[in-house]
């Protein structure tokens, strides 16, 4: 009696669990319909049917001359907002590809004038033309054009002629740009080995993660929503290789051109309208290095040239890395500075000529403070700006 009653005991409990389980898919489910709560993957989907990108990039630094570092940036063979325009069109939003319009150089502008001729034809070959070598393009253009109307159509639904023609009178060109090599994270990769695989590919420089700047390496979020990632590395070129000599043969397919440039001739060429967070890392690892200079050279002997190399580095700190509120603050006290100095005249006692040249050391501290608070601000502060 005791082990049928307990038999028929255990066989409820099992009944019960199983009845349960059946329901269990249900509830889960229910609640995540009725609370909105998703679950989320770097690569899965969003509402709007594509994946969320994982990119990589490098900031490639070479100090052979502490005085002078180099940045390697390359440039597309088409500017991005160009190739935003015809995927745009692919995709079926006339709009969007209208508003990139603003964005594009004359002589872009000129090439998608010449398309209102006869749109069928000359889309199709310009498609071919930005992008026919690249190897994934079949697949991509099969994809958009059996879920969207042609291209054609697209374009003939947008004010193609008139934008272009009022565009093409204004002073306004951009130049081509130039950027960081980089690339898309596959799927289980590190982002910082993405970024240094992309540089080599783009550029064919040899380049690994920066042994003594990686604390400035950040994840910057951009797209619709923040929903796709770039991960920005600062890299430095593998032991035993040069900036005059690749060590194989640069991408010719995307990649138009491969340049070393000094800081100042990078923040001048990378100008895509839409991407601040290239320049603002720039700025970023320039910080570093400017601060970092800045020290080495005070704590060795002041000779004349050591000093024009502080006044130098000052100068350009002072033009380049500070954000609004910062450069305001300087002009203020570099004009209380040259007040002082005014009413000092030419022969100022000793009294007047220690607190001017305290003055004078309390702007180069100001701007170091700035300098170094500033090599931590994220790419992506729109305070840079």
């Amino acid at each position: 009696m005791l082990g049928n009653s307990h038999h028929r005991g255990y066989f409820d409990i099992g009944f019960c669990l199983n009845r349960w389980l059946i329901f269990v898919p249900f509830l889960i489910g229910s609640f995540f319909l009725v609370t909105g709560v998703k679950m989320h993957h770097p690569y899965q989907h969003n509402r709007g049917g594509r994946p969320p990108r994982i990119t990589a990039c490098s900031c490639v630094i070479d100090e052979t001359d502490p005085n002078e570092p180099l940045f390697l940036l390359i440039q597309k063979q088409h500017s991005a907002p160009y190739r935003d325009f015809f995927q745009l069109l692919m995709q079926g939003d006339g709009q969007k590809a209208q508003q990139k319009l603003h964005q594009i150089s004359k002589a872009e502008l000129e090439s998608i004038l010449r398309v209102c001729d006869n749109p069928a034809v000359e889309l199709e070959r310009l498609f071919t033309d930005v992008f026919g070598r690249n190897p994934s393009w079949k697949t991509k253009e099969r994809k958009w054009k059996s879920a969207n109307p042609p291209p054609w159509q697209v374009f003939q639904q947008i004010p193609v002629k008139t934008t272009c023609a009022t565009l093409l009178q204004t002073t306004q060109n951009f130049p081509a740009f130039w950027e960081f090599p980089g690339g898309d994270v596959g799927r289980g990769e590190d982002p910082a080995l993405s970024a240094t695989r992309e540089a080599k590919e783009e550029t064919g420089f040899d380049v690994v993660p920066h042994p003594v700047y990686h604390k400035l390496n950040e994840q910057v979020h951009w797209g619709p929503n923040g929903q796709n990632t770039n991960n920005m590395t600062v890299c430095a070129l593998k032991e035993g290789c040069s900036t005059s000599a690749p060590t194989s043969k640069a991408d010719d397919v995307e990649v138009q051109a491969v340049k070393w440039m000094n800081f100042e001739d990078c923040l001048a060429h990378m100008r895509d309208p839409k991407n601040v967070d290239y320049p603002n890392f720039l700025k970023k690892a320039y910080c570093f290095l400017c601060h970092k200079q800045f020290q080495t050279l005070k704590v060795g002997a002041m000779s004349k040239p050591v000093w024009m190399q502080l006044e130098t580095l000052h100068a350009r700190m002072k033009k380049y890395l500070l954000d609004e509120n910062q450069a305001k603050q300087h002009a203020d006290m570099e004009a209380q500075y040259n007040k002082f100095k005014f009413e000092c005249g030419n022969t100022p006692t000793p009294e007047q000529a220690q607190a001017k040249e305290q003055k004078k050391q309390d702007m180069l501290s100001f701007v170091l403070r700035c300098v170094e608070k500033n090599a931590n601000k994220p790419a992506g502060s729109t305070l840079w700006n």
